[in-house]
């Protein structure tokens, strides 16, 4: 049975989801997957809850998804009501990261505890000058609220939710983008999306499980693609 309610060309799969996973294992390894599996993949890194979105409207075979699909679903459904239903779906691991938190390079502060980073991320931090820095107030960026790395940050790192003010950008590449032009900025992102233009916090480091899913059991083509794609991410 396939995995999606769209009609799938031969050895060709539609995968749509997370910029973590695309950026860590799709977008680097796609040629060794692809030699892996067999399959030509087509593949749309737009966020982890506009993946699902696209596997249950059947616009995608696979999603990806870089936070556990509960809590994709759970905050898809709190920013629109109802947008995702998560009937039949099966979450598949692939492996995993590490997400740091970032800075613009220049920043003299070159570490945070964890308290000083949950701190600053829920609010109770706002100028730089608290934390050894220069007097400049603290810009928090962060990918939508939909977003798997936000999700998975929010959980697993703050145990709760960002402070209202943080400001929403397209992707965790976009906000590293940022933090690598602004001296102000704070940001979170997995290692393969850091640039020479920003600097991680060393003693802040959170494990980032990868996922891909499907709609009811994987066809043997999402089953190729997730064997090959685990083989690799089970390894990075």
């Amino acid at each position: 049975m396939l995995g999606s309610n769209i009609a799938v060309a031969a050895g060709k799969l539609t995968i749509s989801g997370s910029t973590t996973v695309d950026n860590t294992i799709m977008t680097p390894y796609r040629a060794d997957i692809e030699g892996k599996s067999g399959l030509a993949l087509d593949v749309v890194g737009n966020g982890s809850g506009r993946g699902v979105a696209d596997l249950e409207a059947g616009k995608a075979d696979v999603a990806m998804i870089s936070s556990p699909l509960d809590a994709v679903i759970s905050k898809a459904n709190k920013s629109k009501p109802g947008s995702l239903s998560g009937a039949g779906l099966q979450a598949h691991p692939v492996g995993g990261t590490k997400m740091f938190v970032v800075v613009n390079k220049n920043n003299p502060v070159n570490d945070l505890t964890p308290d000083q980073a949950r701190d600053i991320f829920t609010g109770k931090i706002t100028n730089w000058k608290d934390v050894g820095g220069p007097d400049l107030g603290i810009q928090v960026f962060s990918e939508r609220a939909s977003g798997g790395a936000r999700s998975t940050f929010e959980k697993d790192f703050l145990k709760g939710e960002l402070l209202a003010s943080a400001k929403p950008v397209g992707s965790v590449a976009l906000g590293v983008k940022i933090a690598g032009q602004n001296p102000k900025a704070i940001t979170f992102a997995g290692r393969k999306l850091m640039t020479s233009d920003v600097k991680s916090m060393p003693s802040v480091v959170i494990e980032q499980p990868l996922w891909l899913v499907t709609k009811g059991d994987p066809s043997p083509e999402a089953a190729a693609l997730i064997a090959a794609t685990a083989e690799i991410g089970n390894n990075l």
